[in-house]
């Protein structure tokens, strides 16, 4: 073993310097993963305060009025962009069903803001059973570590590729449809 992670809930965080002090004589690097959805209302920055690196935590960017402001300016200008992309979208969707069949939109789950779960459509550049065809790819590096990104995927349709070129679809890395490098 190489690497410790510690990674508590908040309400433990005092028996931190205990589980440190335990491990120094080990061999061991150790990392500590702050409470992803404890941190998520605040700006976080590392800085350096007199040579000591510090977690800098900042309240949220915006106070009321200014969210309330800022989810109106998005809804309207996302209403819309969004009765302006739809007949690009509407064509997307034709081609993507001529070319590999049905679905053309896939549901992914994605983490918002404060950790709340939210649903997000992605047009698919995929073959219908990429997942399964996965293995195919799947490699592993001299590390141990599995890569699933592989340049020229085979499971990417060709109006998937130009789909990725233009941003057209918002896949990036996931475990449904992994882009390819």
């Amino acid at each position: 073993m190489t690497d410790v992670v510690i990674a508590l809930p908040h309400s433990a965080y005092q028996h931190m310097a205990d589980i440190v002090t335990q491990l120094e004589a080990a061999p061991v690097r150790v990392w500590v993963a702050l409470g992803f959805f404890d941190l998520a209302l605040y700006n976080t920055a590392i800085e350096d305060l007199a040579g000591i690196p510090m977690l800098d935590l900042s309240a949220s960017a915006l106070n009321d009025v200014q969210r309330l402001s800022k989810r109106a300016f998005d809804l309207l200008f996302g209403l819309l962009a969004l009765l302006a992309a739809v007949p690009v979208m509407g064509l997307l969707t034709l081609l993507i069903r001529l070319e590999d069949g049905p679905p053309a939109i896939f549901k992914q789950a994605r983490v918002g803001e404060g950790g709340r779960l939210f649903g997000m459509y992605k047009f698919r550049s995929m073959v219908r059973n990429a997942e399964q065809l996965r293995s195919q790819v799947e490699t592993t590096t001299a590390d141990g570590s599995l890569v699933h990104k592989v340049p020229n995927d085979p499971r990417v349709t060709r109006l998937g590729r130009f789909l990725r070129r233009y941003s057209l679809t918002s896949c990036r890395s996931c475990s449904t449809c992994c882009r390819a490098a």
